[in-house]
């Protein structure tokens, strides 16, 4: 029997998930906004899965060309009360880089913390983007690099990604968008 739950399937493709599971799902462009010739942003793509998949919001797949995809939040479609799909919009994992974490010990003497130097949390997949805003900064008159970097690891303010430091983050679609100088 043909429904719309079922329709879609015949354009899956096997991806996994970077846990090594394998999954089905179909890959398509997002349409949500157009692209304009100056936006040098990078395209997301949507990932379509049905309802029992075990793909979530924060994993990150591979897809049949190995491209690597973090997955968020997006959308699903129901009929009758039924679940046909859900949705999920794919962020590119572009870069592999390096997440230090500053550490601070007490200081026997004053008992007040000090830095103790950074320590590498590990190697993380991110998208860094360009920020359309630049700040600059009133005294020195200078203006310091931004990017904002779309990733699932837990970053705190003060980390350090990619060589720069993280000053601001938020959840977007269920993933962490954190601004780094």
């Amino acid at each position: 029997m043909v429904s719309l739950k079922t329709a879609g399937l015949r354009f899956n493709s096997l991806m996994i998930r970077s846990d090594g599971l394998p999954f089905s799902g179909t890959v398509e462009p997002d349409l949500e906004g157009k692209l304009i010739g100056y936006d040098f942003s990078f395209p997301r793509r949507l990932l379509r899965v049905s309802e029992d998949c075990p793909v979530k919001t924060l994993d990150e797949i591979q897809d049949v060309l190995g491209r690597w995809y973090l997955v968020a939040d997006h959308d699903g479609s129901f009929a009758y009360n039924v679940v046909e799909y859900r949705s999920h919009m794919l962020i590119p994992l572009v870069k592999n880089v390096e997440w230090q974490r500053e550490q601070s010990i007490v200081d026997p003497l004053t008992r007040r913390e000090k830095a103790a130097g950074k320590t590498l949390v590990g190697n993380i997949w991110i998208l860094p983007e360009r920020v359309s805003r630049e700040t600059t900064d009133s005294v020195m008159r200078v203006k310091e690099q931004t990017l904002q970097v779309f990733t699932a690891a837990d970053l705190k303010l003060g980390d350090i990604v990619d060589n720069m430091v993280v000053k601001r983050i938020d959840i977007v679609r269920g993933v962490k968008l954190a601004e780094i100088q």
